[in-house]
């Protein structure tokens, strides 16, 4: 959670839990467990996306172009600072930049359009070009996402890490509410996960093996994204 900025490719997989209880067993011999999932085996994360009123920064991210960007505000569980974050991928290259804030930095953010100042030359750096977005488009809160994470890092300090996130879920909301509603939707069908592996260079050979022998593939998928399209359809439904 301390990294504030990094670019890597990463790549995603849904799997049962037969195939997450498989490649828990392989990850706990070859990787070592975060140390956010000490307590219990996992943590939580909460995220709130913002968007424009004709949601521009999701609809343009679902289409597939070369270049495109997310924001959003994350807390950690425990935690009473947030992270205002941008997402950037181009070419399929990730990168991310995210400054931590207070509640009431976020709520004069968005609300006021007054721009904490940061000692720190990169975070006021990062402020400055998400506001460059969030200022000029009046962006909101959208939506808000939630999920509890199991993560693994490299024995060896490489920059391969994995994530297994589970009981994801997503509901509407005009305002930095980190409560889910009783509209809130599972954005994977039960019995699924989310893996992904995130890392700058190939994968190790067992890696690659371990993902062969058990037939599981990449795929194509947005948490953020896919409520979007789940909630298109069921306000076209009523």
């Amino acid at each position: 959670m301390a990294d504030l900025s990094f670019k890597r490719i990463e790549k995603k997989y849904a799997i049962s839990d037969s195939q997450k209880e498989i490649l828990l067993k392989c990850f706990c011999e070859k990787l070592k467990l975060d140390k956010f999932c000490a307590d219990k085996g996992y943590y939580s994360l909460k995220n709130i996306y913002v968007d424009d009123d004709n949601n521009f920064l999701i609809r343009t991210s679902i289409s597939k172009p070369t270049y495109k960007q997310k924001i959003r505000v994350r807390k950690y569980e425990g935690q009473k600072s947030n992270y205002l974050e941008i997402k950037k991928k181009c070419d399929g290259t990730v990168g991310k930049r995210r400054v931590e804030l207070t509640d009431s930095e976020i709520d004069d953010f968005f609300y006021k359009k007054i721009i904490p100042k940061k000692e720190k030359f990169l975070d006021q750096n990062v402020l400055d070009e998400i506001a460059g977005v969030v200022l000029t488009n009046n962006i909101r809160p959208y939506a808000l996402l939630s999920y509890d994470r199991i993560s693994f890092k490299s024995k060896d300090n490489s920059d391969l890490r994995i994530t297994l996130d589970f009981n994801i879920k997503c509901n509407e909301t005009k305002d930095f509410v980190w409560e889910h509603s009783e509209k809130a939707i599972p954005l994977l069908k039960e019995g699924y996960c989310l893996l992904e592996i995130k890392n700058t260079q190939n994968y190790p050979l067992w890696l690659a093996n371990l993902l062969s022998c058990n037939k599981i593939y990449p795929v194509s998928f947005s948490k953020i994204g896919t409520f979007y399209k789940l909630n298109i359809k069921e306000k076209t439904r009523q």
